[in-house]
């Protein structure tokens, strides 16, 4: 079953934000920043086919076909991933069921520019979207992958514009609807993880590790060599914010979290007590508690040697999530390590990843989300327009 997204809600519920937003600041610039694996066929620049959300599952003929032809992991650096997280499958699943690749006029565009066609009326692309495990672009060569130039995908495709750059001023019917600046321009945005990553980005090419936590845990670094890069690991390589490579690893941490912590009736804020009772009493929780990522996505997660009640959820379940960053840990040389969003308020995560680690130095970002300080890092040091 295919789930789609119900954009005219979402819509609805952005110009609500922004109509409050204007009556507090005089807003000047205005950008947007999403998820990956979302794109939106337009047709005079306005919405063609529905948008998949990118957790359905494609018809099992089609995900076959389409593993077939993708093209070799080393050419595109982009993991197989299930459902719709590949880009490329959802458009080959776009040409199957809609014939996407008979239609004339049509444009692929990626969800933050749908955005900020929205805004302006103008339709671009962007490389970080592009380059997030999509099977689209190969970050090594800084250009389209051969699925793309084979399947002449690359007519589907917007003008590639810098991540930053003015696309113009809002129109005038939103200005007007919103009551924000007439003259408020709109920046092109891009992947959350790479901005997010931008906020530490240095010309140098010496920033550190990354792990950004959410739905999703994104272990990012500086890419140094091909050879640690694993498909089956979920390690790829994307593209940061200045069109170079970019390591990352991910899981779904934010989801197994919930699984596992949902399992007991103790879910008290967890102590060291709590920890120590799991580990003396050989309780042992085994991956994966999610089917659509990480380095174990094909095994079932299992606890075992368990009593529910004399366990901590909230422990267990933060003892696995840094378990599982760890694995991605030791295989990245940068020795300090930021930790930024939900799980910089979780101190048994932060106490077991500092004792799994010992050989690195972390640190707690406590200046709220890392997304606006990325971006602005990006205005002041990297954008030229």
């Amino acid at each position: 079953k295919q789930l789609y997204l119900d954009i005219k809600l979402l819509w609805k519920s952005i110009l609500y934000q922004l109509k409050y937003i204007s009556q507090i600041f005089n807003v000047h610039q205005i950008t947007t920043v999403t998820h990956g694996a979302t794109f939106v066929v337009i047709k005079n620049d306005k919405l063609f086919y529905p948008i998949l959300d990118y957790e359905s599952e494609i018809p099992a003929n089609i995900e076959k076909e389409y593993n077939d032809i993708r093209e070799n992991f080393n050419n595109c650096y982009s993991p197989q991933l299930p459902n719709g997280l590949n880009v490329g499958k959802q458009i080959y699943f776009y040409c199957k069921k809609y014939k996407l690749h008979n239609q004339k006029n049509i444009k692929i565009i990626f969800f933050p520019q749908f955005f900020a066609l929205l805004f302006s009326g103008k339709a671009v692309s962007e490389k970080t979207y592009l380059g997030c495990h999509t099977d689209l672009w190969n970050p090594i060569k800084n250009d389209y992958s051969e699925i793309v130039k084979n399947y002449k995908w690359e007519k589907f495709f917007c003008k590639i514009e810098p991540i930053g750059c003015n696309l113009g001023s809002i129109r005038n019917n939103l200005s007007k609807l919103t009551r924000l600046n007439p003259n408020c321009s709109t920046l092109n945005g891009g992947h959350d993880s790479s901005i997010a990553y931008a906020a530490f980005l240095s010309k140098k090419n010496t920033s550190p590790i990354l792990i950004n936590s959410g739905t999703w845990t994104i272990i990012m670094s500086r890419f140094t060599s091909e050879k640690v890069i694993d498909n089956s690991l979920d390690i790829y390589i994307g593209t940061n914010v200045l069109d170079k490579p970019l390591m990352v690893s991910r899981f779904m941490g934010g989801r197994e979290y919930k699984t596992i912590k949902k399992m007991f009736q103790n879910t008290d804020s967890p102590k060291l007590s709590d920890l120590k009772n799991i580990i003396f009493n050989d309780i042992f929780c085994l991956p994966s508690f999610s089917s659509i990522g990480g380095p174990f996505k094909s095994k079932k997660g299992v606890i075992l040697g368990i009593n529910k009640k004399s366990i901590n959820g909230s422990a267990l379940s933060s003892l696995y999530v840094a378990l599982m960053t760890t694995f991605y840990l030791k295989r990245m040389n940068d020795k300090f390590v930021i930790i930024e969003g939900n799980l910089t308020k979780n101190s048994i995560f932060c106490y077991c990843l500092n004792k799994l680690n010992s050989e690195k130095q972390f640190y707690i970002y406590r200046k709220g989300n890392t997304i606006p300080h990325g971006f602005l890092n990006i205005l002041s040091n990297f954008n030229n327009n």
